[in-house]
């Protein structure tokens, strides 16, 4: 059977091991964010695009200038640096990761759901004012979580470890015996 020092049987170490937070709630906030911020990117390069084809339109209805296109596309751009910035950090364990994508995805998250909303109200809805709303929201919940926070107090970048036994680890430098 085993030591019965630990929690159901279980030796001290695979006790500890079973107490560390797995990070599943950051681990799936990453990619998530990662989406949104290529989203982001690609809409900053489509308006660019859009910017530089304003010639050849005709003059009626009039448009917004070139100015209103790459604005609005440097702002896409800087959203998308921004969260990709905080998942690289959250990726890294570090709680400035989580609190950029937080303060990010709050007013992403209030915006999508107030769009979807109005577009039910509308009858204009569309499925990628439903599915963005449904991430952005995702998003932010697996990032308040206290899941998250406790991954992230743990501090070690890898959360899978190779753990040596004492036996096959003797004399080697930076290997703890217990």
């Amino acid at each position: 059977m085993g030591n019965s020092d630990g929690a159901y049987g279980d030796s001290p170490r695979q006790a500890a091991r079973a107490a560390r937070p797995r990070g599943w709630t950051a681990i799936a906030a990453v990619p998530l964010a990662l989406l949104v911020a290529a989203s982001a990117a690609v809409a900053a390069i489509r308006l660019c695009a859009e910017a530089s084809g304003l010639d050849r339109l005709p003059p009626y209805p009039p448009h917004p200038g070139r100015g209103h296109y790459y604005s609005t596309a440097g702002i896409f751009a800087v959203i998308a640096l921004f969260l990709a910035s905080g998942a690289v950090l959250l990726m890294r364990r570090k709680s400035a990761g989580r609190t950029m994508l937080i303060v990010a995805f709050v007013p992403m998250a209030c915006v999508g759901l107030f769009a979807t909303l109005t577009g039910i109200a509308n009858g204009t809805v569309t499925v990628g004012n439903v599915a963005s709303a449904a991430v952005e929201v995702a998003v932010l919940v697996l990032l308040v979580v206290p899941a998250t926070g406790r991954w992230i107090g743990t501090g070690r970048i890898f959360d899978v470890a190779v753990e040596a036994r004492p036996e096959e680890s003797a004399g080697q430098p930076g290997i703890a015996h217990t």
